[in-house]
């Protein structure tokens, strides 16, 4: 090696500095420093604009910061940091949520931690630690444990009012962070009192064909929500179960709702629909995740026939529905690019 080291200082008043790291903890391209100062945890960001390193204190409370350590220990996409205090004898963690480090204890009896290491130990696909206890003449490792178990709920039965539905689509719209899953078990039946076994596990927004039986005049369905990530759960926001009774193409009795134009259709297509009595009523047209991609009519409606075109949707399934009072019609729609 001919060539030379020349010393650049990232920061001057770093009082007992034992342990660093460099890591990408943000969403631009350069590395960042992360630092155990002893009375502090700290992070060095190197600004282009501004001359030199930015400090940003995550914690000033802690005893004895000796190491540093990051990965995304809580699965959401961001590097989070764990530190090893040896005064305080604790294991910290800081959850990086995007702008702010959240404290998490660990453990607060790690006598004498000096190093902390991440990697995946248990081969479960979750980060754990590792680290060294000195004041305990210890190497231990710390597992993510305590997963909770799924969660269950189960609706009330849904009176349909008739004897002859048809069941066609469940749409439900949710919040699914990574490893977690929502899915519906349905059942239905002519007697509440005896509403059967549950259908087959239904994992995606969808037709309900082969999963109830036309013709029952109640349903209900229970959703389960799992998790294989400590820190995160998925959310369930709305649920849509649409049907239609037998023998009525297009809709329910006072209403009709037909395509005008071919099925599949290419770019746009025309909806026709029509009531017989003045009324509240919507239509809308749901993407075969279970979004609402257009609302086209909503409250008050005269009678009569209206028709309406929808554009600048996506190539994909569709589903129209237009409901009423007492009525649920439904159509559903393939678009070509």
């Amino acid at each position: 090696f001919t060539g030379s080291w020349i010393k650049q200082t990232v920061d001057d008043t770093a009082t007992d500095p034992f342990w660093l790291i460099f890591e990408n903890l943000d969403a631009d391209p350069n590395l960042e420093i992360a630092a155990a100062l002893a009375s502090r945890v700290s992070i060095y960001d190197y600004s282009d604009t501004l001359p030199g390193w930015i400090e940003t204190v995550v914690d000033n409370q802690v005893s004895g910061a000796w190491s540093v350590a990051s990965a995304d220990l809580d699965s959401d996409g961001d590097k989070d940091l764990a530190a090893m205090a040896w005064y305080s004898a604790d294991l910290i963690m800081y959850e990086h949520d995007g702008s702010n480090w959240i404290r998490n204890m660990i453990d607060d009896n790690a006598s004498g931690g000096t190093s902390v290491i991440v990697a995946d130990i248990d081969g479960d696909g979750v980060p754990d630690l590792a680290g060294t206890l000195f004041n305990e003449n210890k190497v231990s490792w710390w597992r993510i444990g305590g997963f909770a178990t799924p969660g269950v709920l189960q609706s009330s039965i849904f009176d349909t009012g008739i004897q002859t539905a048809i069941w066609q689509y469940i749409f439900y719209s949710y919040e699914l962070p990574q490893n977690t899953t929502v899915c519906f078990n349905l059942r239905s039946s002519d007697d509440p009192d005896n509403m059967g076994p549950w259908s087959p596990t239904i994992y995606q927004p969808g037709s309900l064909v082969g999963y109830l039986e036309n013709g029952d005049r109640y349903m209900q369905y229970q959703v389960t929500l799992a998790t294989s990530n400590p820190y995160l759960t998925p959310s369930l926001k709305d649920v849509t179960i649409l049907w239609t009774p037998t023998g009525i193409e297009g809709g329910g009795e006072g209403s009709v709702l037909s395509l005008l134009t071919p099925n599949p259709a290419r770019g746009s297509f025309t909806l026709s629909w029509s009531l017989e009595q003045p009324g509240a009523a919507s239509l809308v047209v749901f993407d075969a995740s279970g979004r609402i991609v257009r609302s086209l009519a909503e409250g008050w409606q005269e009678a009569g026939t209206h028709q309406t075109v929808v554009d600048g949707l996506p190539a994909g399934i569709y589903a129209a529905c237009l409901q009423g009072e007492g009525f649920t019609a439904l159509r559903r729609v393939v678009v070509l690019p």
